[in-house]
């Protein structure tokens, strides 16, 4: 088991390698990024932290949760859940149970996570991620590793890739995915689906990524953001950033049983 552990970290540090050379020209580096995406997402006080944290968590199992099942989880009395719920940004709450939460929901999606649960090894079921950059923050947050498909819009080509939570992504195919971000986010942060998530896919290339964007740009005759072309290791890298901004240093500890 060592071997092969030791032999995946391997792996993974040389793709880390290739896929951190495909960064656009004139990407902001991640360290001048993270800011601004901290920035122009909501601030969560540290009882909302908590309760973040614990969807996640439940979330990564595939089904959604209830005010209960989030109590047990993060150790605050369903009563105090239910007013965080109530308040809680981008949460979204569905027949009395929650069905996402900032990047993550239980259903379809262009991007789909599966995260390897803990117990027993087992897959979860699949759920859809916002946006390309989701899929990449998530499982850190989660504390598993995840599964990713997506498809480039530019070329319709499947993309799949394998994060760990520790490690970022050990497996990309094709190799050279990257993925677009914006450089000023705040402007489009108002609703975040519709606003900043329509920016941010997964691409087979960088000459890929230009060509949509440099299309999708001309369609909205003047109204779009900056379009930057970042690798992947540099998606996992902001995303670090910015969950360390946003929810401190709270460790994850995996999806929550159930049943």
């Amino acid at each position: 088991m060592r071997r092969a552990l030791r032999g995946e970290h391997r792996v993974g540090a040389e793709l880390r390698t290739r896929v951190g050379a495909a960064r656009g020209p004139s990407a902001p580096a991640p360290a001048a990024l993270a800011p601004k995406v901290v920035a122009a997402l909501p601030s969560l006080a540290p009882e909302e932290r908590v309760v973040g944290l614990a969807l996640y968590g439940l979330l990564a199992a595939g089904a959604p949760c209830t005010a209960e099942e989030l109590a047990s989880r993060s150790g605050l009395t369903a009563g105090r859940v239910g007013e965080l719920l109530a308040s809680l940004p981008t949460a979204t709450v569905e027949a009395g149970a929650v069905t996402g939460f900032l990047g993550l929901r239980v259903g379809e999606g262009r991007h789909r996570v599966r995260f390897l649960l803990r117990q027993g090894g087992e897959e979860g079921t699949e759920l859809a991620a916002w946006c390309a950059w989701d899929a990449l923050f998530i499982p850190s947050l989660v504390g598993l590793r995840a599964e990713v498909r997506s498809r480039c819009p530019s070329t319709g080509a499947p993309i799949s890739l394998e994060v760990d939570p520790h490690d970022g992504v050990v497996r990309a195919s094709p190799e050279g995915v990257v993925l677009t971000f914006l450089t000023d986010p705040a402007p489009f942060c108002g609703d975040l689906v519709a606003g900043f998530c329509r920016w941010i896919h997964f691409f087979t290339g960088a000459e890929a990524a230009a060509r949509w964007s440099g299309g999708a740009r001309a369609r909205e005759r003047g109204g779009a953001p900056g379009i930057a072309v970042l690798s992947l290791a540099d998606g996992i890298a902001v995303g670090r950033l910015t969950n360390e901004a946003i929810f401190g240093a709270a460790a994850p500890t995996g999806a929550a049983p159930r049943g």
